[in-house]
């Protein structure tokens, strides 16, 4: 059974001859429970070359106490991290429902015991006024292994249950007042290291064109890796959210070819395309189910056990394509895309015009990606086109439309709100005909449905009322690109 929280906690050092003040004097605080005391005795995986560490990552095997077992945390914000317990079970292997969770980072690479670590816990419960717990207070004396690390500490650990920050901090108060200092590292782990720990990679600093898109590219690697954990978990959306990282740093390497060295760029770009193709119809199908779903459910004609059949079928489809995409995310290829991605971080690939400031370069090439955008407009405004040539020509004007926005997006930290009020028209223009598109896929899909099924009636009529929805999104086209196309929103990129 795996069972997930977020912890919220701040750790302090403190001396051997440190006491610990009372703390039911803190305001919300009713009184302090009696003292605890575990013995605790946690083993630490990582690879060889420490990636979980590197990336504030912590997966133990930890003995004794209450919540002794296998424990995965992963960074979410300062302070706070989600933890995923796994029972400890007779073997000493990592747990498959943990290890899947830090492949983005471990990729191909082998986990193996990094640390152990012994802690003598003292633990004291904050209460509220109706028994209602509200934090743990820990008093933990450390011994380790550790060859170049600290060997042995003292620390207290404040964990939230619950309370608030307020209380947080005002334990950290009165804390400090008595001598305790913030620590400096945030982990055991991570004291225990020390120097071992590989460093961060440099922030990307400067004001150039190559600093402001490369910062971009940088969020968006970080946007992936946070997703991938996710997709694993079938979380609401992840795949949604995954695939538009991936699409736009795909865009923003094609909009700002010029500022890097393309032998190296235009292979990532390639990757990236086919990343996009391996999340696309796990997607596809979440976005055809909710569609369908609501569309029967608001047809009369549709009954339950319709509706019901229609989703069952979609749903294994559904499951189907979510299989091969996580087969396509434990393999080499995707570790090899990862690889490349950390190397561009680490040392992007810039060009001499790269070097130029940000004003002089990047409003050109957004330019580009608009008259892109215009010229596929018009062709897909042309008369007399047949159905299926004006869907592809729309289809094009719609990715057109999404490298305009990512390419505004991406120096909209640099230009501020001109940029970012021309994102914003330009993503109501591909979100129209986005709504066109998936109409044209639901549409397709009822009549696959429709020749399958025993009632085929009720198919029919949904297929033409999704016909009817996406000439509705069609006819709005016209009205956003309008205010997407005036002069004045262009300003900024003379």
């Amino acid at each position: 059974m795996v069972d997930e929280q977020m912890e919220v906690e701040r750790k302090f050092e403190v001396d051997d001859a440190f006491v610990l003040p009372a703390l039911s004097i803190v305001d919300g605080v009713a009184r302090q429970a009696g003292a605890q005391e575990f013995e605790l005795e946690a083993t630490y995986f990582d690879t060889a070359d420490l990636r979980l560490a590197a990336a504030h990552v912590t997966l133990r095997r930890r003995a004794g106490g209450p919540d002794e077992g296998w424990h995965l945390k992963l960074p979410v914000a300062a302070e706070e991290r989600r933890e995923i317990r796994v029972p400890l079970g007779a073997g000493r292997r990592v747990p498959v429902a943990l290890a899947r969770l830090v492949r983005v980072h471990v990729r191909d690479q082998r986990l193996a015991p990094v640390a152990t670590i012994r802690t003598t816990r003292v633990v004291r419960r904050l209460l509220g006024g109706n028994g209602r717990e509200l934090a743990q207070v820990c008093d933990d004396r450390v011994s380790t292994t550790a060859s170049d690390g600290d060997g042995g500490w003292r620390e207290i650990e404040v964990e939230l249950v619950g309370g608030g920050r307020g209380l947080l901090d005002a334990v950290g108060t009165r804390l400090i007042e008595a001598g305790a200092r913030r620590a400096t590292s945030g982990s055991k782990l991570a004291r225990t290291l020390g120097s071992r720990i590989p460093p961060e990679s440099p922030p990307i600093k400067g004001s150039s064109a190559g600093a402001v898109v490369s910062r971009y590219l940088a969020e968006q690697i970080d946007q992936l890796k946070a997703c991938d954990p996710a997709v694993r978990d079938d979380a609401e959306d992840a795949v949604h959210q995954m695939r538009v990282a991936t699409r736009r740093m795909r865009s923003t390497l094609a909009s700002y070819r010029p500022l890097f060295d393309r032998e190296v760029t235009d292979p990532i770009r390639e990757e990236l395309r086919w990343l996009g193709t391996v999340l696309g119809p796990a997607r596809d199908l979440e976005v055809i189910r909710e569609r369908l779903g609501e569309l029967l459910a608001d047809d009369d004609v549709a009954d339950r056990d319709l509706r019901t059949r229609v989703d069952r079928v979609l749903a294994a489809r559904r499951r189907e394509a979510r299989q091969l995409l996580l087969a396509e995310l434990d393999g080499s290829r995707y570790f090899r895309l990862l690889d490349a991605l950390d190397a561009l971080v680490c040392s992007p690939p810039l060009t001499a015009l790269a070097g130029r400031g940000a004003r002089r370069v990047l409003p050109e090439l957004v330019r580009r990606s608009w008259k892109q955008l215009r010229r596929a407009r018009d062709a897909a405004a042309e008369p007399d086109l047949p159905d299926a040539e004006r869907a592809l020509r729309l289809h094009e004007n719609r990715k057109k439309a999404k490298r305009a926005r990512y390419a505004a997006e991406a120096v909209a930290a640099r230009f501020g709100k001109p940029a970012t009020k021309f994102s914003s028209r330009m993503k109501h223009v591909q979100s129209v005909l986005g709504h066109v598109q998936d109409s044209v896929v639901s549409a397709a899909e009822l009549g696959r449905l429709t020749d399958a099924a025993a009632d085929s009636f009720a198919l029919g009529r949904a297929q033409v009322l999704e016909e009817e929805r996406g000439q509705q999104s069609l006819a709005e086209f016209d009205r956003v690109w309008s205010r997407a196309s005036a002069p004045k929103l262009r300003r900024w990129l003379r």
